[in-house]
C-alpha cells in the first residue's frame, strides 16, 4: 500500500505541475481526521491553481 500512495501523491504533484499555466504554482495539502460510524479515517485534500480537470473527464477518474 505504501508504494501505491506514494505514486498516488507522486502523479498528483506531477500534474499540478505540468497542468499550471500560472507563474507561480500554489500547492495546499490538508490533512484531516476524520469519525464516520465510529471508525476513524484521514482525510486529504490535495489543491492547485492549475487548469483543472475537464468536466468530460471527470466521471473516469
Amino acid at each position: 500500500a505504501n508504494e501505491f500512495l506514494l505514486d498516488v501523491f507522486e502523479n498528483i504533484l506531477h500534474n499540478a505541475i505540468k497542468y499550471n499555466r500560472n507563474e507561480t504554482i500554489a500547492i495546499q495539502i490538508n490533512v484531516l481526521r476524520e469519525e464516520i460510524n465510529k471508525k476513524k479515517f484521514i482525510k486529504l485534500e490535495l489543491m492547485d491553481n492549475g487548469i483543472g480537470i475537464f468536466d468530460e473527464n471527470k466521471e473516469s477518474i
